[in-house]
């Protein structure tokens, strides 16, 4: 059991180390995409009532792929339950952050970066998805990974890729705010993992080690590392002084995201001559039903 906790583990800790320097390449794609200038228009005044309707898109989003144990299933179970996490937070308290309306926006705008980078790799417009996203659903589509693997490769796209655009976006808000996130995700991962696990992919939970809950400790402080780093790269899309600038910081983010998912593809493929994905869709096929997780 300890063997199988820490090959969870022991990969998320070595991510920590990952130096996150930009890697220059010739141009980004995906980065002024039809679907992000359209993020922009949701919640624009970030009321509670739109984070609502985020939340029911998600559900939307994530029941027929958890019901289907399609493996893109388990990045947006996450995601759900933490976007359903930060709109309980958020109805508790208007005064969670700084500026409520602001971050809630945010959340909306952010959401809609991952479903409309999901839906245009459905329909066949993949020049439209950026290139991390699209590493990611192809994985995900081919079912070459771990359920781990597929987690991972959603938090890369979702964070190293598309928050700085986001961030940048919006005029980047409040860092105090941006940190504050922090402990939402703190609150929705022990929950957000224990349901994967007993659902999609029993695979996914590292479980507590003698009382601790070390794996969500280690997931915790992978994102919030990916979450600075998203800030930082933020502020340099936003400072750029000319158009081509900002173009070549665009770059060095959508090249940073996909050397990480193309590395992260490899680090938990599944071996040749494993059953292990086998055997992880006979378990979801058992335990994905009902939905009502999310």
């Amino acid at each position: 059991m300890l063997r199988a906790r820490l090959t969870i583990i022991l990969p998320l800790v070595l991510l920590l180390t990952l130096t996150l320097a930009p890697v220059a390449t010739a141009g980004p794609k995906g980065a002024d995409g039809d679907y992000e200038k359209a993020a922009l228009k949701v919640c624009p005044d970030g009321e509670v009532k739109c984070v609502a309707g985020v939340l029911r898109s998600l559900r939307k989003h994530t029941a027929p792929l958890a019901r289907t144990c399609d493996h893109d299933a388990i990045f947006a179970a996450l995601y759900t339950i933490v976007t359903r996490t930060y709109y309980e937070t958020v109805s508790a308290d208007p005064n969670f952050f700084k500026s409520n309306a602001f971050v809630n926006h945010e959340d909306g705008v952010f959401a809609f970066y991952y479903l409309g980078a999901y839906e245009a790799w459905q329909e066949g417009r993949k020049a439209q998805v950026p290139r991390a996203w699209r590493i990611a659903f192809a994985a995900a589509e081919n079912q070459e990974l771990t359920a781990t693997g597929n987690l991972i490769m959603g938090i890369n796209a979702h964070v190293v890729r598309d928050l700085p655009f986001v961030l940048a976006a919006l005029g980047l808000g409040n860092k105090d705010d941006h940190n504050q996130v922090n402990e939402i995700l703190w609150d929705a991962y022990a929950p957000a993992i224990t349901a994967i696990n007993d659902h999609l992919a029993d695979s996914i939970d590292a479980g507590d080690i003698d009382g601790t809950t070390l794996d969500n400790e280690v997931l915790f402080a992978y994102v919030t590392k990916l979450r600075e780093q998203a800030w930082y790269d933020a502020t340099l899309l936003v400072h750029a002084r000319t158009p081509t600038l900002r173009k070549r910081v665009a770059a060095q983010i959508e090249a940073k995201a996909a050397a990480q998912a193309r590395s992260y593809r490899e680090q938990y493929a599944y071996p040749n001559d494993s059953e292990a994905g086998v055997e992880r869709n006979a378990y979801c096929e058992a335990n994905s039903q009902p939905v009502d997780y999310l």
